[in-house]
Parts: C-alpha cells; structure tokens; sequence
C-alpha cells in the first residue's frame, strides 16, 4: 500500500497548527501585537514563536490570511476586508 508523500501533523499534537506555520494574535487587546510571528516548536501546552512574546497558546493565535502575507502585518478586520475589495 502506498502512502502520500505529504507531511503529517503529529498526532499527539492536540493543535490546530503546525511548525513553521505564520500566526497573528486573535485580538489586539493582548499585547497590540500586530507583528505576524512564525512558530517554532510545541511543547504541548504553549507554541514558541520567533517573536519576543515568547509563548503563546493555540486559543489566543490564528493563521496569517494571505492579505495578512502580503502586508507583512495583523490587519483589523475592516482593514482586511478593504484589501480584499481593491
């Protein structure tokens, strides 16, 4: 039986996400980060980002929209949906 040649998240990884992956915090009111982070390793509690917060929980990070990629930036979500529309 041949198996996909793809990557699979771990399955003892109870998260949504994956090293490497590029993340915004959910709010602006924790912290008024608006820097996109890349997170680095799980330690099953908390993700480690390159940014100088530190630790993080998946409940408090999203993944970066593409908009989001593109601005180098978290945007509110009025200034997302302005980028989408131009």
């Amino acid at each position: 039986m041949n198996k996909p040649n793809l990557p699979q998240p771990p399955t003892d990884d109870k998260s949504d996400f994956l090293v490497g992956d590029v993340v915004v915090l959910n709010a602006l009111d924790v912290l008024c980060v608006t820097e996109l982070l890349t997170l680095i390793d799980f330690d099953g509690e908390f993700w480690v980002t390159d940014h100088q917060i530190g630790r993080v929980k998946g409940d408090v990070i999203r993944l970066a929209t593409p908009i989001e990629l593109l601005m180098k930036c978290r945007l509110m979500k009025v200034e997302q949906a302005l980028a989408e529309v131009s």
